[in-house]
């Protein structure tokens, strides 16, 4: 079967949505359980341990940011402030799962699918009654990933990877039958990064395989290679 690349955004939390792996923390010295979504075998990789091709379709993937989230700094700069903490310190998790050292800063995830339009979920936008981005205010940054093996993602952004968002181009969010998306117009076109591709095709079915890109949790970004299409509305 060939895999079928699904450009997909999703709220950072519901990346998180990959099953039901019960995680380990601490209190008092007693292990209790907390819950998360994690299907089957936990494929997540940051960019820098991925393939050439994830690599490459990982720089059109940005990161929304919650603007009072962010510290600003000189020359148009924003950075996240160590107040954001780690992942490991802000859910309470044992010591040795996977990721527990990184910082959660992201709110939602998105991907660059025109020279000034980036795609998301519609329930990450303040219309939505849920999401809390607001498009008059909050941030779009490119580049939040840990890039290099070994190394840790970055929290100082400078100007050219911070974009505001100027409009809500599309939007919609139905129940029935599921429908969840939302197009926004940055501040300024992109540059040096490449738009991805949207499949109009009505072809998805039931067991075909994809991957995801995103932001689960508010981490860097991370790839997962081993979805599949589970249901089908």
């Amino acid at each position: 079967m060939k895999l079928k690349i699904l450009t997909m955004t999703v709220l950072t939390a519901a990346f998180f949505h990959y099953g039901n792996l019960l995680l380990a923390e601490w209190d008092g010295g007693e292990v209790q359980t907390i819950p998360c979504s994690i299907y089957g075998v936990d494929d997540r990789e940051d960019v820098a341990d991925s393939g050439l091709k994830m690599k490459a379709l990982s720089a059109s993937a940005v990161s929304l940011f919650i603007e009072s989230s962010l510290s600003t700094g000189a020359a148009g700069s924003y950075s996240i402030p160590a107040s954001a903490g780690t992942l490991g310190a802000n859910r309470g998790m044992a010591p040795g799962e996977r990721f527990t050292d990184q910082v959660q800063g992201a709110y939602c995830s998105g991907a660059l699918v025109g020279d000034d339009l980036v795609f998301t979920a519609g329930h990450c936008l303040k219309e939505s009654g849920i999401g809390n981005f607001d498009c008059a205010k909050d941030k779009l940054i490119f580049g939040f990933a840990i890039a290099k093996k070994g190394g840790s993602a970055p929290t100082k952004f400078a100007k050219k990877d911070v974009y505001g968002c100027k409009e809500i181009v599309a939007w919609k969010r139905e129940n029935s039958p599921k429908t969840d998306y939302a197009v926004l117009r940055l501040d300024r076109k992109v540059e040096g990064r490449t738009p991805l591709a949207i499949s109009r095709k009505d072809d998805l079915k039931v067991g075909d395989k994809l991957f995801v890109i995103g932001n689960p949790d508010g981490l860097p970004i991370k790839v997962a290679g081993g979805a599949k299409v589970r249901s089908m509305p």
